[in-house]
């Protein structure tokens, strides 16, 4: 084994525990969005596992809180740092190599994400929904994904490259 495939053989393997590591941690943020939007009360302070400068910080900005999950789904989805394998034939895309769909796939699940728990709060006690937690979550969600897609063209200039396992 010469050392040049040695190292071509060790990135690939810290790229594949990188992309399980964002799969974790993005399955993570979304129990946690889960768990806290469908609670009984709307104050975190009761929630043990979150640090306290955190749960202060979300009591005081109200619905502005719904903006920051959001906007590190978005980051983090796993669609939109794995490179699509599937090649056009004969068709341009606007941002290039099937990037858009995965973009407008995160964007539309964490959407619907959104609208699913605010939906839920309707029928729950003590909890309210509210268009500016809908229109905060959604503004997350916009700046979340532009981002993912921003590291992703950075991350492709500086010559990394990110693929799904078995390529």
């Amino acid at each position: 084994m010469t050392k040049h495939s040695f190292l071509k053989h060790s990135r690939a393997l810290s790229t594949a525990g990188l992309q399980w590591g964002v799969r974790a941690a993005y399955l993570l943020l979304l129990l946690a969005i889960l768990y806290l939007s469908l609670r009984g009360s709307p104050s975190l302070r009761e929630v043990c596992w979150l640090p306290e400068w955190l749960s202060a910080w979300a009591d005081r900005h109200g619905e502005l809180r719904t903006a920051v999950p959001y906007c590190a789904a978005g980051l983090l989805c796993p669609w939109l740092l794995t490179r699509n394998q599937a090649r056009p034939t004969g068709r341009s895309h606007p941002i290039g190599h099937g990037r858009l769909a995965p973009s407008l796939w995160a964007a539309a699940s964490l959407f619907v994400l959104l609208l699913l728990t605010e939906g839920a709060q309707l029928v729950l006690p003590n909890r309210l929904a509210s268009l500016a937690d809908i229109a905060w979550g959604t503004l997350g969600i916009v700046v979340g994904v532009a981002g993912s897609l921003c590291l992703r063209a950075v991350a492709q200039r500086r010559g990394l490259e990110l693929e799904r396992e078995g390529s």
